[in-house]
């Protein structure tokens, strides 16, 4: 059995466990006077990174932990696609996912540091600063989101041609690579159309492809981990 590969297998599993479980924090403790989740104003952002300020904290380092296990999980996948399918398509995999993954990490460091400083401040000015500060909330989550969006685009990219490769490669179960296509694909479609919304907020489409894809990476996961093909170098 091929260890390393094994353990990029655990290192994917690991990485989608603790994005999906990262917004149980937050949402375990959810202000009783926000009136929108997510929230979309100045207030209602000061409001939760304040009011549970530890929930939020926690849920950005759990992404932040996730995603070097991500990259070191996708390097393996890369590995394997290599040997076994188009060496130009393998590379754009893993610098699509890779680039979309940077973008997402530069959005929740500024979503998870600076977005509670400028919310702090906003709910200790008064007066002719309040206006001033609620720009600064609204401007910091701007900034995090104007990451995020085109982050999870190349992510998408990625999960689109990684699904294709796995596909045409048979290494694990066709359904497996099918998934991934699909789900990429749709994602791209929706997102370059509008409907998941200009920064996949648009939560019954943009928000459930994202949580799909962070499943998809569960199953392939445990696919790479439980079933490592022994003849990759």
């Amino acid at each position: 059995m091929n260890i390393s590969t094994k353990m990029g297998g655990v290192l994917l599993t690991i990485a989608a466990i603790l994005m999906l479980t990262r917004m149980i924090p937050v949402m375990a403790n959810l202000p009783p006077e926000l009136e929108q989740f997510p929230p979309k104003t100045a207030e209602g952002i000061a409001i939760l990174a304040t009011t549970n300020s530890t929930g939020w904290h926690l849920s950005h380092l759990m992404a932040l932990l996730a995603f070097p296990l991500f990259f070191s999980g996708f390097l393996v996948l890369y590995k394997i696609l290599n040997a076994k399918t188009s060496k130009n398509l393998s590379l754009l995999f893993i610098i699509a996912i890779g680039f979309g993954f940077m973008l997402f990490s530069a959005a929740v460091i500024i979503d998870g540091l600076i977005v509670p400083i400028a919310a702090k401040n906003y709910t200790v000015v008064q007066g002719n600063a309040k206006t001033t500060a609620a720009f600064l909330v609204t401007f910091a989550h701007k900034s995090a989101l104007s990451f995020f969006a085109p982050g999870i685009f190349f992510i998408m990219v990625g999960v689109a041609v990684a699904g294709f490769l796995l596909v045409k490669s048979s290494v694990y179960a066709k359904w497996v690579g099918w998934i991934g296509l699909i789900l990429g694909a749709l994602a791209i479609i929706s997102y370059i159309t509008g409907i998941a919304g200009t920064y996949w907020d648009n939560m019954r489409v943009g928000g459930s492809l994202v949580m799909f894809t962070f499943i998809w990476f569960l199953v392939l996961g445990v696919n790479v981990w439980r079933h490592p093909p022994v003849d990759v170098r």
